[in-house]
């Protein structure tokens, strides 16, 4: 499977379970250190498009759901070891950051605000509330923005300056950081050139 259908997928199923409350953290990427493993991994590597109602439900033990970039399940109960809890956040957003750093696209599903938000590069850069009428019609959209964060380079100098201000430009998906960036340098740059 290609990145992209890898990504739609897994936002997929993170809104399905976003939507019913329940929370949990998936990893796409080919990259972790410094991780164990909570369970023991009794089920056999598969791609993610075979069975994505095993990997759903996978999503709901302790740890995290690790996928590669192609789509086959690395992993299930996913823990990173010596990480430092965000303050009014815990472990779980301590560990998506720390993911994100290493080069990997984090979906953290919220359980009490019923969001998706995506990390990359130690960056928020998208947040999708599941349970907007009509979200899963733009999936495809989000997933292109989501091509906009592989930007990087200049994440750690803008990011900084932006903070944790975002923009909507699809109902239910508010983008942050490079993306945010980039979308409002064209949008600011669209209104010159036309006014």
């Amino acid at each position: 499977m290609k990145t992209k259908e890898v990504e739609k997928l897994i936002l997929k199923i993170a809104i399905k379970v976003a939507k019913r409350g329940e929370g949990g953290m998936i990893i796409l990427g080919d990259k972790l250190r410094d991780y164990n493993f909570l369970v023991n991994q009794d089920i056999k590597p598969f791609k993610l498009s075979d069975n994505p109602k095993t990997a759903e439900s996978l999503i709901m033990q302790d740890g995290a759901l690790w996928v590669g970039k192609h789509g086959i399940i690395k992993g299930y109960g996913v823990a990173m070891k010596k990480i430092t809890p965000i303050l009014n956040k815990g472990t779980r957003h301590g560990s998506a950051i720390y993911c994100s750093k290493l080069g990997n696209k984090v979906f953290l599903i919220s359980q009490e605000d019923k969001n998706v938000k995506i990390y990359y590069k130690g960056e928020l850069v998208m947040q999708i509330d599941a349970t907007k009428k009509g979200i899963n019609k733009v999936i495809s959209p989000a997933v292109n923005f989501l091509e906009v964060a592989g930007i990087g380079g200049i994440a750690s100098i803008v990011a900084p300056i932006i903070g944790l201000t975002g923009i909507t430009l699809i109902p239910g998906i508010v983008i942050f950081g490079i993306p945010y960036f980039v979308l409002k340098s064209l949008i600011k740059r669209k209104w010159t050139i036309e006014d």
